[in-house]
């Protein structure tokens, strides 16, 4: 019987400890792979929430997180994306958007909605209700203004561009289009 109990002793001291969220399934998937979090993605009300660094960072942006004024800055070229914690009004470049949840401190760490910084950033978001996933296709990211482009084919014919995964166009241009 000693041996019984010592034994579950060692096994129960040698299991990894686990924040209260990490029961969850959720999954992040950039530009369809995995995501790899240190910390999980939080269902707050239908809204995931994820580590602030983990979307930013992913998504090529830097973020930086002023404890004293509770304000999360995030910088993408030109775009500039400032939000308060638990407030649930933000702004991109200057312009103010309203988000479904707000950022969060949650386990000492500054969570943030994917959806929106995925979003403010340029990206397309989708949710994947079968895998419990977050897909985020970064293609996008950068191109806020998306602008019709004259393409057309070699008799003047326009078309349409279609892709499933990663697209880079190259062209060049006469005209009186700039682009």
């Amino acid at each position: 019987m000693k041996s019984i109990t010592l034994f579950l002793l060692i096994l129960l001291l040698g299991l990894p400890s686990l924040p209260a969220h990490a029961g969850n399934n959720y999954l992040i998937l950039l530009d369809g792979r995995i995501l790899e979090t240190e910390e999980r993605p939080v269902n707050r009300n239908g809204s995931m929430l994820v580590p602030m660094r983990t979307i930013f960072e992913a998504l090529g942006a830097s973020v930086s997180y002023d404890a004293g004024t509770k304000r999360i800055t995030g910088q993408y070229g030109e775009v500039e994306i400032v939000m308060g914690l638990n407030a649930k009004e933000a702004s991109r470049n200057g312009e103010t958007l309203v988000m479904s949840q707000p950022p969060a401190l949650i386990d000492d760490r500054v969570y943030v909605p994917i959806r929106f910084v995925s979003e403010a950033l340029g990206a397309e978001v989708e949710w994947d209700a079968e895998r419990q996933a977050v897909q985020v296709y970064s293609e996008t990211v950068g191109l806020i203004q998306k602008d019709r482009l004259p393409v057309t084919d070699e008799s003047g014919k326009s078309f349409i561009l279609h892709s499933e995964g990663n697209l880079r166009l190259k062209w060049s241009h006469t005209g009186k289009y700039r682009y």
